[in-house]
């Protein structure tokens, strides 16, 4: 339904979404309002910013608005009816994030806190800067959140499908219950340096993907795909695109097939891996397909025109 925003598209060239750009390489498709987009069945979408986020109808009217520091990832729940939502508060010069569930019909069903997360588990907190021209610093910086799809075998109890799986540079990664209030189960990554990892996503298979910033250490610092197996703890390398392949921020992954792989670089543009060849098999320049862009760019996902 979608299709209908952009004049010329065809459904069998792939697009492409970043934050609120949708693009085929080398082609800008429409850019939307927001620095994050979230596009929904009927053709309407939600807009996510640092002020405010906003349910845009087909015709560009505001149907809601929530005011709120948006950032980072938003995601559609498992239901269709409500979405996944992270925001930021700063309190005396120290931030910390909020996560919500919100209906399409722009109502607050379920929200926690950093705050209650790190009291609930007991986690010792330095704060850390974000960057050197913030005048701030920060108890947790939260970059995912998703929904638990159900599993093809069994696992554990907490990756159920509906619960929810948020995750905080340094902090580690959280399993929720559906209603956001407990905490089922809580990890660090053990193969990043402090846990600098972007996207940490349950798979059908009851696997942890995730995009690692810092897989090398502090001698020698790269970036990749991670997947972790909780029945026995082991972190398997998915993609190790080499040494000279360094996000510090940002990054992101998604599983287009049961073969392909889809990852970002916060500066350098977007990879696809094929898991049966072991190897790259496109790359996509770029954060919107203009080579002359080097914007970074958190997250780059396959945009579905037929949704």
């Amino acid at each position: 339904m979608l299709l209908g925003f952009f004049p010329g598209a065809h459904a069998s060239t792939q697009s492409y979404r970043s934050g609120c750009v949708v693009f085929q390489p080398g082609k800008i498709l429409k850019t939307f309002p927001g620095s994050n987009c979230l596009f929904l069945p009927d053709g309407s979408f939600i807009s996510a910013s640092n002020t405010h986020l906003k349910r845009i109808t087909t015709t560009g009217e505001v149907d809601w608005e929530i005011p709120g520091a948006f950032h980072h990832q938003m995601n559609l729940a498992l239901d269709g009816e409500s979405l996944f939502v992270m925001s930021s508060e700063v309190e005396k010069k120290v931030r910390s994030d909020k996560i919500q569930r919100v209906s399409l019909t722009g109502k607050i069903l379920s929200e926690t806190t950093s705050k209650d997360l790190i009291r609930q588990a007991n986690l010792k907190t330095n704060l850390f800067a974000d960057s050197a021209t913030e005048d701030f610093q920060q108890i947790s910086h939260f970059n995912s959140i998703s929904e638990i799809p159900s599993l093809e075998g069994k696992g554990p109890p907490y990756l159920s499908r509906g619960n929810i799986i948020i995750n905080s540079l340094r902090l580690g990664f959280f399993i929720l219950s559906p209603d956001l209030k407990n905490i089922l189960h809580h990890q660090t990554i053990s193969t990043s340096r402090d846990h600098s990892v972007h996207d940490v996503q349950v798979t059908k298979r009851g696997t942890i993907l995730f995009f690692n910033n810092e897989m090398g250490g502090d001698s020698f610092r790269r970036s990749g795909i991670q997947e972790l197996f909780p029945a026995s703890g082991k972190i398997v390398s998915v993609v190790d695109p080499g040494p000279y392949f360094y996000s510090p921020v940002a990054g992101s992954v998604q599983e287009i097939d049961d073969d392909k792989i889809i990852f970002c670089h916060a500066y350098s543009g977007t990879y696809i891996y094929s898991r049966a060849q072991k190897k790259l098999i496109e790359t996509i320049p770029g954060s919107v397909g203009n080579r002359l862009n080097f914007k970074p760019v958190f997250e780059v996902k396959i945009f579905n025109e037929k949704r």
